[in-house]
């Protein structure tokens, strides 16, 4: 049991230290971002962002639950191929999402504009 513990517990430090590098990030570039984007796009990059997001999240199709399924039954030698699969699919599908958003963010903005 102490091993399960301990385990659980060097999950967690490892998932909550990259929920801090990803805000310490986000602290240190948030000038450099604002200024790049200017205040009259900041809108739009927040919607590409948001809908990104969004996107990114029905996109990946089911292809973690499709790993993890398939990952015990695949042999020690498909393992490799099956992730690459999983990962460039995900890859392939968020960023056609990214270029549709990209595209449309200038139109949907508009929309809120009025």
């Amino acid at each position: 049991m102490p091993g399960a513990i301990e385990r659980i517990v060097r999950s967690g430090m490892a998932y909550q230290a990259s929920a801090l590098l990803s805000a310490a990030l986000g602290f240190v570039t948030y000038n450099a971002y604002t200024t790049a984007i200017g205040v009259d796009t900041l809108g739009e990059a927040d919607l590409i962002l948001a809908w990104l997001i969004m996107a990114s999240i029905f996109a990946r199709l089911g292809f973690g639950e499709a790993l993890l399924r398939h990952w015990f039954t695949a042999s020690d030698a498909e393992r490799p191929r099956l992730q690459r699969t999983i990962q460039s699919s995900v890859f392939v599908v968020s960023a056609v999402f990214a270029v549709i958003t990209w595209f449309l963010a200038p139109t949907i903005t508009d929309q809120f504009e009025k």
